[in-house]
């Protein structure tokens, strides 16, 4: 009897086989650096906060690291008061995607 490998793939995962082939590197695969690309919010209300300190919690939480960028002053604000930018640490918030690529590609994360 062979050794059969068994993967159980759920709808998404078929279809992103479906688009993208069996390449090494799948769309499932879990990230190791998200940024976040802030340039279109003006604002962001407690409930965006809390959601967003979740997210970050979660991602942190399954060894993700988590960059944002373009981030506007009123914005910035609501993180501070929502303890994003404590949680995060200062060096998570550049000015652009540019100094995120700099800054991981040494250490490729």
């Amino acid at each position: 009897m062979t050794d059969i490998q068994v993967q159980y793939l759920c709808v998404e995962q078929l279809r992103c086989l479906e688009l993208y082939g069996l390449d090494k590197s799948h769309c499932w695969m879990q990230a190791t650096v998200l940024m976040f690309h802030m340039a279109d919010m003006d604002d962001c209300n407690a409930s965006a906060c809390q959601t967003i300190y979740e997210l970050i919690e979660e991602y942190q939480s399954r060894g993700v690291g988590i960059f944002i960028t373009h981030l506007h002053a009123r914005p910035l604000e609501a993180f501070e008061k929502a303890g994003i930018v404590k949680l995060l640490g200062a060096d998570a918030f550049q000015e652009n995607i540019a100094n995120v690529v700099a800054k991981i590609r040494p250490n490729q994360w």
